[in-house]
């Protein structure tokens, strides 16, 4: 996370969005790639600022959780929350389908490789968003088994 942060510290200063990160304290491990997980959050956390043109609030939040699909199954819960205006009704159903973008200069496949990544994983990734109201991602990716 920190990483993936590092990247867009300038924009973020540049677009005044404001950032709040909650990192629970004894969060699980995950086993994964970290570049695959850096990309993901990377991913996620670049469309946020993208969507707040005029400034706003970017939130982040691991905890750990379990799994939605599996509730025996421990996992570490990242939320991406941005203040931006929400995700038209009309888009959110091809939001993770590749070269499916509404950036003038996307390619879309942001979403669709992190969607990839996730379920890769053994995770799961997810959206609410409401136009007005903004979006929050949800990434759940199992927790590694303690030794």
């Amino acid at each position: 996370l920190d990483d993936s942060l590092k990247l867009w510290q300038s924009r973020m200063a540049k677009q005044n969005v404001q950032l709040d990160v909650s990192v629970e304290e004894g969060l699980a491990d995950v086993l994964g790639d970290p570049i695959e997980i850096q990309q993901v959050l990377t991913n996620l956390i670049q469309n946020a600022i993208e969507a707040m043109e005029k400034g706003g609030i970017l939130s982040i939040s691991l905890r750990n959780g379990v799994l939605s699909m599996d509730k025996k199954r421990p996992a570490v819960i990242t939320t991406v929350q941005d203040s931006a205006p929400g995700i038209p009704l009309d888009v959110q159903k091809h939001i993770f389908n590749p070269f499916f973008t509404t950036k003038h200069t996307g390619t879309g496949l942001g979403l669709a490789i992190s969607h990839r990544i996730v379920s890769a994983h053994g995770g799961l990734i997810h959206f609410e968003s409401a136009p007005g109201a903004g979006t929050v991602f949800t990434v759940e990716l199992p927790a590694a088994a303690e030794a």
